[in-house]
């Protein structure tokens, strides 16, 4: 399974670089039969590989009418604050918060 997988890579690798295309190295790995992740962003830029995650905070709720723009203005703090960010896990089947 291995050495299909590295020959596959070989393959799709020759065949973007007939295109003109250098492919990343994560996103060959990323397609292959052989990675078990899914739903996860990664970065990759002159060697160096690392996870980007888009974080969640416990945001605002609004009361006592439909929201205005004052309204979201006058939360903008805690709307946009960093306090309390969660990552997002990554298993079989989805992204799910934690």
């Amino acid at each position: 399974m291995a050495t299909e997988n590295r020959w596959r890579a070989r393959k799709i690798r020759a065949e973007l670089s007939k295109l003109g295309i250098r492919a990343c190295l994560a996103t060959i790995y990323l397609a292959s039969e052989a990675c078990e992740v899914s739903g996860a962003i990664l970065h990759a830029s002159g060697g160096f590989f690392g996870r980007v995650g888009i974080a969640h905070n416990p945001g605002v709720c609004i009361e006592g009418g439909p929201p205005s723009v004052e309204a979201v203005a006058k939360n903008t703090e805690a709307i946009l604050s960093a306090d309390s960010m969660k990552l997002p896990t990554v298993d079989e089947h989805s992204l799910s918060f934690v």
